[in-house]
């Protein structure tokens, strides 16, 4: 597992299916709020949050598609 801090951000990294798959986790203060597990995030508010990140991070999230 790898762990990205930054400034109200962080992103983790981990292994899924032995080895097959990445999960990525993405957390950061949002002003949006809605109830339950079934929303998606919107791309460009993580962007945004993550811009000062450093560039493998970056990387990752450029990756995120929902």
């Amino acid at each position: 597992m790898l762990l990205w801090g930054g400034e109200k951000t962080h992103l983790v990294q981990y292994p899924m299916r032995r080895g097959e798959l990445l999960n990525l986790v993405a957390v950061f203060h949002s002003s949006k709020y809605d109830e339950g597990w079934n929303s998606f995030g919107d791309t460009n508010e993580l962007n945004q949050h993550f811009a000062g990140a450093c560039p493998p991070v970056r990387q990752l999230l450029g990756k995120i598609e929902t």
